[in-house]
């Protein structure tokens, strides 16, 4: 399956595998969070894998209840931590041994609400628990609004910058006294993108907009062009190129363009668009391990409202390198 397809959040089930094996979600302050989760029925999967970030415990709390009693007996809490990725990475990797992915298991990762580096760590993850002939299915359910209910021109998401950190898994070949090229999937958080730059001060930075969109009236491609026109203001001399927010494969085509257009920079990726676009990137960083991919946290997000969810979902397979597959450099 290289392209993603819409499906009604109604006939869900009727689109995934018959020996789906395990499901992977996570609970999110966003009711996105539930979609595809409650759309399935309880019975379908062994074993199911609920993570959430502790930091956001009472934000979630109805959501992740409502995951847990959908599920029942088959769900496993897997706390994550947005502050300590270090966490994360050990958290999911055992709730991966012990759901022991055997013979040819289908592993279904509902990822609409993991945070961007949560999912990144997950895929690394992934590439060492999944065996050949193992399929690996992402679901997403786009949102039909951000920043719900507020007037346009005064939507948010997020707001400050805690940290820049690199992705576990995906720390780069960085070599010393190589210039630095930072390579930014634009999303809709503008200031979170600035504060990105501007902390780094790279040498060279390639900025892209999504020629696409996840909601099925392109409604906010306007949205992606105004963010990257905000941003790049502030940067006269940025290199600017197009990539699909739906389809990994053609987002991971347009930043291998982009690496390769400066060969001799050192060459970091901060995939600030959607989950999908995000998967193009753990793509390239898996086959090219001189690419770094980075992750900055915000201060505050707008968990009241931070989106509302459509009513219809991506399905994509997507073939990750597995670790045996991964090249050394």
């Amino acid at each position: 399956m290289a392209e993603a397809i819409a499906v009604p959040l109604s006939e869900v089930a009727d689109h995934l595998p018959r020996s789906a094996d395990v499901f992977i979600c996570c609970a999110s302050y966003e009711s996105r969070s539930t979609s595809v989760a409650t759309s399935l029925p309880s019975d379908l999967f062994r074993k199911v894998l609920i993570c959430a970030n502790k930091e956001f415990k009472q934000e979630i709390h109805e959501n992740e209840e409502r995951l847990l009693a959908h599920f029942g007996v088959k769900a496993e809490q897997v706390v994550l931590s947005h502050d300590d990725p270090f966490m994360g990475l050990d958290t999911i990797r055992t709730a991966l041994v012990a759901a022991n992915l055997g013979g040819s298991a289908n592993v279904v990762v509902d990822m609409t609400t993991f945070t961007h580096e949560g999912l990144l760590i997950l895929i690394r993850v992934l590439t060492v628990a999944l065996r050949p002939g193992q399929k690996l299915l992402f679901v997403y359910t786009p949102a039909s609004e951000y920043a719900v209910g507020l007037p346009s021109d005064q939507k948010w998401l997020s707001r400050g910058l805690k940290e820049i950190r690199s992705v576990l898994g995906f720390p780069g070949a960085m070599l010393p006294g190589r210039p630095l090229h930072l390579i930014v999937l634009v999303g809709f958080e503008v200031e979170r993108a600035r504060l990105l730059i501007d902390s780094l001060e790279p040498d060279a930075i390639s900025l892209g907009v999504g020629c696409d969109s996840t909601d099925g009236a392109n409604r906010h491609l306007p949205k992606n062009i105004e963010s990257l026109n905000q941003i790049s203001i502030h940067y006269p001399a940025f290199h600017h190129f197009s990539f699909s927010s739906i389809n990994p494969y053609e987002a991971e085509a347009s930043l291998v363009a982009q690496v390769a257009l400066l060969p001799e920079m050192n060459a970091v990726v901060a995939p600030m668009n959607t989950k999908m676009s995000t998967v193009g990137a753990a793509l390239l960083a898996l086959k090219n391990r001189r690419v770094q991919l980075c992750y900055a946290p915000a201060l505050t997000y707008n968990t009241p409202a931070y989106s509302s969810p459509a009513d219809f979902c991506y399905f994509l397979e997507v073939d990750i390198p597995l670790a045996n597959e991964v090249p050394a450099s």
